[in-house]
Parts: C-alpha cells; structure tokens; sequence
C-alpha cells in the first residue's frame, strides 16, 4: 500500500507523536532522500528539529517549505520560522516571518497575536537600548555642567534664549558628553534666539 516514501513520513510522524524526535529525525530525513522535493517532508523535518530545540537548523528546512504550493503549508512552515526566531530573540527576523504567515493566511490569530508580540518587545528593547545610552550619557556628564544645564532652561523659561544658548554652547565645547544628551535642546535655543532675538549662530 505505502511506497518508501509514505512509509518513512509515516514512521516519522509516528515517532514524532511519541516523542521519540531522534527516530522521528532518521525517517524524514530518510524520506526526503527519496523525495527531495516534497515540502512537507521539509516542513516535518523543521517541526522535529524545532522539538529538539535545534533552533538554529529548524528555519532552514521551514523555508523549503515555503516554496509548497499548498498556502496553509506556506502559512505554518513561515509561522514556525517565526517562532524558531522569536526563541532565539532574533525579534526583527520573527516579525517578518510572522507577517509572511499572515499573508498566507490572514485569518491565522496565533501568527497575528506572536506579530504583536514580537513588535512590543522589539519597541522595547528600543526604548530599553535609548534609556541605557541615556544613562550612560548622564554617567559622563559632570555635575558642573548639569547645573549649567538647569540653569540655561531656567534662562530659557524667562525666555532669555541668546543667554540660555550661549551657556549651553560653551558647556558643550567644554564637556561633549552635553551634547550628544542636550543637542535638540541645545538646537532649539538657537533657532529661538535668531527668531526672538535676531542673535547670531
């Protein structure tokens, strides 16, 4: 009844329900030596790699998958790729094979709710990333020019923006550090004090 190929994916799937992932692994790759081409032989291939926590072979054999012609395989080998990303905290990659899933199948909730996911983290490792830049900058700046700082925003709010700047300027010339933390700051009072005042750069 079963040609080599059918028997060797049968034995797999087999051992796949069973846990067994090594036998699993030995019959689908079994299988696909006799037929190279067949997507869902890559597909299961991936899923038993990605069982193994082989997360860095799993999303090779998914994207042979995604050349299937059948879209719900397309849909679930580019939704595992993402989640075989997402484990390994590669956000970005995860995202992108989310968004493929969805535009195999958009009506897939699991691929749409792991996309949302994905992106808050993302963000947050964003925001994360600028905090600590911040802090370090924060780190570097003196508490000389920190008061400088406070007092050019003091001179700023009673809108003597030619003084607020030139403070500003002479901080940054003696402690970079300012700059690269107050820079919009430091940009705005010079374009407020051309404008209210006619002061030159």
């Amino acid at each position: 009844v079963y040609g080599p190929v059918p028997l060797k994916v049968r034995e797999g799937l087999e051992s796949y329900d069973d846990a067994r992932y090594e036998d699993a692994l030995a019959a689908f790759r079994g299988a696909g030596i006799e037929d190279p081409n067949d997507a869902r032989i890559s597909f299961d291939v991936g899923a038993t790699l990605y069982r193994q926590d082989s997360l860095a072979q799993a999303p090779a054999e998914f994207s042979r998958a995604l050349a299937g012609a059948e879209p719900g395989l397309r849909a679930a080998a580019a939704y595992s790729v993402g989640n075989a990303h997402f484990r390994e905290q590669q956000l970005a990659q995860a995202i992108e094979s989310y968004e493929n899933a969805l535009e195999a199948d958009p009506g897939d909730m699991d691929a749409k709710f792991n996309l949302e996911l994905a992106q808050l983290l993302l963000n947050q490792a964003a925001q994360d990333a600028e905090d600590q830049e911040q802090q370090e900058q924060e780190q570097r700046i003196s508490e000389w020019a920190r008061e400088r700082v406070r007092r050019a925003e003091e001179l700023a709010r009673l809108r003597r923006y030619a003084e607020a700047r030139r403070m500003m300027q002479r901080t940054i010339d003696a402690e970079p550090a300012v700059g690269e933390r107050y820079g919009d700051f430091a940009n705005r009072l010079s374009d407020l004090s051309r404008i209210f005042e006619g002061d030159a750069p």
